[in-house]
């Protein structure tokens, strides 16, 4: 087996090296070099702490994930949690659905946009088959993502490597595959709007993923699967978080396909590290 060794930088993460096999970027070409499965976009995404008007010493970066269009033009996205082993739970309205340990691995969204499931590491397990919400337009929102706070993340290093193995007679193709998938891919760093918390104390950040054919209107709408009725909040959400500024980011999936990032800051506290949200 050839050994390969990826480095990625970014002078704005904390100082040290991510050699762990945990980390987003890693799983996220285990696929490829391990298993030789091609893919056609390789996006890594950033989250940042506080926006970047509050000064450099307040900007610390943390993985949001990444996310991969396949060959077969799913979205996959690899989310940039502080521990991928997690006890599941999931709710439809007040009825509990699933209450097991699973191995967090990635987010796959179908080629249509219509539904979306959660997967272990090599696709081992599957847990559901969730709706998106037509948001008219072409426009989906694929799902609602919340944290209680940032140490829910991966912490971003300004140097992360990925050290994998590939059959000597396929190397060559897989890292080129790699920087293909690369080339016009865009890595951006999300960040919560400047007034986000500014008619409330404490609060958890939320981040909603819409997906749409390129060049679609960015959705302005309410439709941002923030968690109503969530029971895993200490107290429910009040009508008016939907007054709340939110800041938008575009991210190029392919010549025909755009996503849209939003995040924004909610009052109320989340009882678990991570919860994913569907719309209606």
């Amino acid at each position: 087996m050839d050994v390969i060794k990826l480095t990625s930088e970014i002078n704005l993460g904390v100082e040290g090296e991510d050699t762990t096999a945990g980390n987003p970027l890693s799983r996220s070409l285990d696929r490829l070099f391990e298993d030789g499965q091609p893919f056609k976009r390789f996006i890594q995404c950033f989250w940042a702490q506080a926006p970047a008007s509050e000064g450099l010493e307040n900007y610390k970066l943390w993985w949001f994930g990444v996310f991969i269009l396949s060959q077969g033009n799913k979205v996959i996205f690899f989310p940039g949690l502080s521990k991928t082993k997690q006890h599941v739970q999931a709710y439809k309205g007040k009825h509990l659905e699933w209450d097991q340990e699973f191995d967090v691995d990635h987010i796959s969204l179908e080629k249509d946009h219509a539904r979306w499931h959660i997967t272990s590491q090599r696709s081992k397990d599957h847990l559901g088959s969730l709706r998106t919400a037509d948001l008219g337009e072409g426009r989906r929102l694929w799902f609602g993502m919340s944290i209680s706070d940032f140490s829910s993340l991966w912490p971003l290093r300004q140097k992360t490597t990925v050290v994998t193995s590939s059959p000597p007679s396929d190397a060559r193709r897989r890292v080129r595959v790699f920087n293909e998938a690369r080339e016009r891919a865009e890595f951006p760093i999300i960040e919560p709007h400047p007034d986000a918390s500014k008619r409330f104390k404490g609060g958890f950040f939320h981040v909603s993923v819409i997906v749409g054919p390129a060049g679609f209107e960015i959705y302005r709408g309410e439709n941002h699967g923030f968690p109503f009725g969530s029971p895993f909040l200490t107290e429910p959400l009040p009508e008016w978080i939907l007054e709340i500024p939110v800041r938008d980011h575009k991210v190029s999936l392919s010549d025909d396909m755009e996503m849209q990032i939003s995040t924004s800051k909610l009052p109320s506290t989340l009882r678990v590290p991570v919860t994913f949200t569907v719309g209606w």
